[in-house]
């Protein structure tokens, strides 16, 4: 992973804890297309976080504890 990426992820992530948001809300903010965000979320899940789709369509990460 380059730089710019590792830190679009950790953005991300802080964007994901703080409220449930939609897919085209990500994608505005990180700068990036649909498919790279649910990239990102899949990464979230691989390594332990627990990925949430709301009724509304969105998303949220939590630990899994």
């Amino acid at each position: 992973m380059n730089q710019h990426r590792i830190i679009r992820v950790i953005k991300l992530m802080r964007l994901l804890q703080d409220k449930p948001r939609t897919i085209q809300s990500m994608t505005r903010y990180l700068q990036v297309s649909e498919r790279t965000v649910y990239r990102y979320l899949k990464a979230y899940e691989s390594i332990g976080f627990q990925v949430n789709k709301t009724k509304y369509n969105k998303y949220t990460i939590q630990d899994k504890i």
